[in-house]
Parts: structure tokens; sequence; C-alpha cells
């Protein structure tokens, strides 16, 4: 036989494939269809030879790379939304306790011990601490220090510290 040129695909006329079309048909396929014989049926070639060249092109291993990076950038993303969303409600509760504190200093809100109960409660659990049970004991060295951060707090606004002051040792009163 001459040496004649093969033709595109092979001597028995078989197509020229685009392996990488094929493989990004392979890596396009939900994980429970992703087959050679599913590439092979798209592209009019056999199991085997899709085989061979799935094998020598990694494509199990291009693929597991393709969703290992996928979702480590859907974890970073769901990281970055989530500390938005913390980032905005502590926000929210600094704004609200700034206008407790203002009401509480006009003498349109009474604040009490289970009042404050609710806002620790939600600060703990915007940093993760546990929040099974949160009391507040008038004796207890936690409360008076808690109570002085309290207060501390609200030194810019001395009215409202006072409010507080009275309406806390009004509360301790009721409790004893």
């Amino acid at each position: 036989m001459p040496n004649t040129p093969r033709q595109p695909g092979s001597d028995r006329g078989r197509p020229v494939i685009d392996w990488e079309a094929a493989f990004a048909f392979f890596a396009s396929l939900p994980a429970d269809g992703r087959s050679y014989a599913a590439v092979a049926a798209r592209f009019g070639v056999s199991k085997r030879t899709v085989e061979t060249h799935g094998r020598n092109g990694g494509w199990r291993e291009r693929v597991a790379s393709i969703e290992a990076d996928a979702a480590r950038q859907a974890d970073e993303r769901l990281g970055h939304a989530r500390a938005d969303q913390l980032a905005d409600f502590h926000r929210l509760i600094e704004a609200s306790c700034v206008a407790y504190a203002r009401q509480l200093a006009s003498g349109q809100v009474k604040v009490t011990a289970s009042d404050l109960v609710g806002l620790i409660k939600i600060s703990l659990q915007l940093w993760g601490e546990p929040t099974a049970r949160v009391e507040v004991l008038s004796g207890s060295p936690e409360w008076a220090l808690l109570r002085s951060r309290i207060l501390d707090t609200l030194a810019a606004y001395p009215e409202a510290q006072q409010a507080l002051a009275a309406a806390l040792a009004e509360e301790t009163d009721d409790e004893q």
C-alpha cells in the first residue's frame, strides 16, 4: 500500500472529535449522569474511544478539580454574605440601643432586667456564644460587671445612664 495521508477522523470515515468539547460536555453532565457512555452517544463514537481519551486527558480529575474550586468559591461567597449579614444585624442592635437609651432618658420607656437579658442574648448569638440560658442575678459578680459596662457605655448619654441606673435599682429592689 502506498503512503497515503489519513483522512480526517480515520480511514474508516469516523467523525473528527473535538476532545475539549467532548470534555466540556462530560463536565457539564450532572454527577449521577456523567459517563463516558453518554459522551460516546452524544459524539457518535465508541465508549472505548471516549474512555481512552478520558483516561489520557484526566477527565475525572479535571472535573473533581473544577468542582472543588466551585465549592471553595461558593463557600467564600457565602462567608462574605454571612459576615455582611452579621455586621448589618450588629449595627441594627447598636442603633436600637442608642434609640432605646434616648427614649429611656426622655422617660418614654422603662427598662427592666429582662429587657437587658434579651439584648444580651442577641449579642451573644451574634458572636457565637452559648445562649441556652442567660441569667441575670443582681447579686452575682458577673451581673455587677455587666451592669458597670452597660452604664459606662451610656456615659455619652448622662440622662439615659441615670435613668437606666434608677430602673436597674428598682428592678433589684423588686427581686428582693
